[in-house]
C-alpha cells in the first residue's frame, strides 16, 4: 500500500491538491483519491514559446473523488468505477482573430457522479448515475452567427437500484 497524505503542485498557473492511496500494486492496482485544483489558462499557455493562432483565458477548476481498480477499465467492469465531483469554468474567453470567432463563458459547472441518490414518487430511494451542466451565461459569435444563453441547465441520468444500474450483461 502506498499512501499520499497530501500532494501539492503549485506554479505556472496550475494548482493541484491531491491525496489518496494505491493498493494491490502488483496484481490489480486499486486507487482511492481526492483531487482538487484549478488552472489559469492564460498563464499556462504563456509557457508555450510559439505564438498560437488564437487567444484563450479564464480559469478551470476541479473537485473530485474516485475509487477504482485497474481491472475496472474494461467493457464488462467499468460500472465498478466510483467517480464524483464537479468541474467549473470561469471567465473563459476564446478568440480566433483569423475568422473573428469569439466564445465567452461567464460561469459554468459540470457535475458528475456515480453514487447520487434520488427518492422517486413512490417513496423508494434509488441510486442515480448523472451528469449535469449549468451555464450562467454563454456567448458564441462569428461574423454570421450569434448564439447566447443565460441560466441554462442540462442534465442526464439513469436511475434504478444498484444491482440493475451495475449490471452490464443485458
Amino acid at each position: 500500500v502506498i499512501t499520499v497524505n497530501r500532494l501539492l503542485l503549485d506554479g505556472f498557473g496550475l494548482h493541484i491538491d491531491a491525496s489518496g492511496k494505491a493498493d494491490n500494486l502488483i496484481k490489480d492496482p486499486a486507487i482511492e483519491a481526492k483531487v482538487a485544483g484549478n488552472l489559469n489558462i492564460a498563464k499556462a499557455l504563456g509557457l508555450i514559446p510559439k505564438r498560437l493562432p488564437f487567444s484563450l483565458s479564464g480559469r478551470i477548476g476541479i473537485n473530485t473523488d474516485m475509487k477504482f481498480a485497474l481491472s475496472d477499465f474494461s467493457v464488462k467492469t467499468f460500472h465498478k468505477i466510483k467517480l464524483n465531483g464537479n468541474i467549473t469554468a470561469d471567465n473563459i474567453r476564446y478568440f480566433v482573430p483569423k475568422d473573428s470567432m469569439q466564445v465567452f463563458v461567464d460561469h459554468s459547472i459540470l457535475k458528475f457522479g456515480t453514487d447520487s441518490k434520488i427518492t422517486g414518487a413512490d417513496g423508494i430511494l434509488r441510486n442515480m448515475l448523472m451528469a449535469s451542466i449549468s451555464l450562467a451565461s454563454l456567448a458564441v459569435t462569428d461574423p454570421i452567427t450569434e448564439i447566447t444563453a443565460t441560466n441554462a441547465r442540462f442534465g442526464v441520468g439513469a436511475r434504478g437500484n444498484v444491482k440493475n444500474l451495475m449490471d452490464t450483461t443485458s
